[in-house]
Formats: C-alpha cells, sequence, structure tokens
C-alpha cells in the first residue's frame, strides 16, 4: 500500500485553481484527504473486487433488515426508480456544467429533519 499523503490533491488543486479541502463539521476543521494507494497490482484486482462486493451486500442486508429502511420506503413509494436515476444523472450534468463554468459556491451544513 503506497500512502500517499495529501501530494495528489494537493498538487490537483495547485494545477486547477479549484480547492480540494473539506471542512470536518465535528472538529471544525478544514483538511485536505489523504489518498492510499493499494499496491498490489491487477494480479489482486479480482479478489479485492470479490471483497468489495461481499461487504456491499453485507450493507445492504444489514440496512434492509431495519425497520422503515430506505429499500422498504423506495418499494412501497410505487415510484420509477429507473426514470428518476435518470433525472438525478441529468441533473448532476446540469449541476457539474454549472459548476465548471460559474464555481460553487461556499459549502452550506444543512440537515434533513423529517418531522418537519
Amino acid at each position: 500500500i503506497a500512502a500517499r499523503g495529501n501530494y495528489d490533491l494537493g498538487q490537483h488543486a495547485a494545477m486547477s485553481g479549484k480547492p480540494m479541502d473539506y471542512f470536518d463539521e465535528a472538529t471544525k476543521k478544514k483538511f485536505v484527504p489523504h489518498v492510499i494507494e493499494p499496491a498490489v497490482g491487477v494480479d489482486f484486482y479480482d479478489a479485492k473486487v470479490k471483497v468489495l462486493q461481499e461487504q456491499i451486500e453485507h450493507h445492504v442486508e444489514e440496512e434492509e433488515k431495519s425497520r422503515g429502511n430506505l429499500f422498504q420506503q423506495a418499494r412501497a413509494a410505487d415510484v420509477d426508480l429507473e426514470a428518476l436515476g435518470r433525472q438525478m444523472a441529468a441533473r448532476k450534468e446540469e449541476l457539474m456544467k454549472f459548476a465548471d463554468a460559474e464555481g460553487l459556491p461556499p459549502a452550506q451544513p444543512a440537515t434533513m429533519d423529517s418531522e418537519a
């Protein structure tokens, strides 16, 4: 494993002029994430993907066990999830074009209140 530190994102920020830092709400500090690069090569690619698949499947199983979970809510909503996915992808593309052209405003912390 190669611990790249924040060199890669720091260089990207310097070259692009776009900040790569994040604000941690818990510590109230900005930081540039560190990159850890697995250096095992192609030979272990299939094994890594298999482990990732198992972790995702386990997470989905755990999520489906809880009552009122996201999956149950989506099924009960009777929404065309394929169409919703296409709409979300199109909106993302619009926002990415806007961000490239205009830049992004500073992030504003927000919470979602389901009781409101």
